[in-house]
């Protein structure tokens, strides 16, 4: 046998010991390979206890995901859904329309990235996050470039005047 079979079965042993509570104070009368026998021979049953213990977790992630986001004045409707363990978004913020939104409600004002951070996060859609950050500047010069506003002094942009 293989080194790192072993490794992998005594890891296997430990896991299950762990999941299922069972004694590792080494009282005497535990076996670990016969227990080892017991759990391969009802092999289906407990993996699908994992899977369910797998679910549960997953599940109770997103509950402490969600309470955490609430507490911090981030978002709390992200519709995240679990499957099978991930989590999946359903609703993506369309960083291009919201800020446009901003510009179109205040034409005559200019912003900077940090007063648009701030209106996004009034409104409940900005998570103190390197990716979301970056999402403003990235569309902030893609608006830039479509000529859809103009940057009217150093870090601030405003609405383009139509014609």
């Amino acid at each position: 046998m293989h080194p790192n079979d072993k490794m992998l079965i005594q890891n296997t042993k430990n896991v299950l010991s762990e999941i299922f509570c069972i004694d590792k104070e080494g009282k005497g009368d535990y076996d670990s390979d016969k227990h080892m026998e017991v759990i391969m021979t009802n092999l289906p049953d407990i993996v699908k206890e994992l899977e369910d213990k797998k679910a549960y977790y997953a599940d109770q992630l997103q509950k402490i995901n969600k309470a955490l986001m609430g507490i911090k004045g981030g978002p709390v409707t992200l519709n995240d859904k679990v499957s099978a363990g991930t989590i999946k978004r359903k609703k993506r913020i369309q960083w291009s329309k919201e800020i446009m939104a901003i510009f179109d409600t205040h034409p005559e004002q200019s912003f900077s990235p940090l007063d648009i951070r701030e209106v996004l996060t009034e409104k409940g859609l900005f998570l103190e996050s390197t990716g979301n950050k970056n999402a403003i500047y990235t569309t902030i010069s893609r608006l830039l470039n479509k000529g859809k506003i103009n940057k009217v002094d150093d870090g601030l942009y405003q609405k383009r005047e139509e014609h």
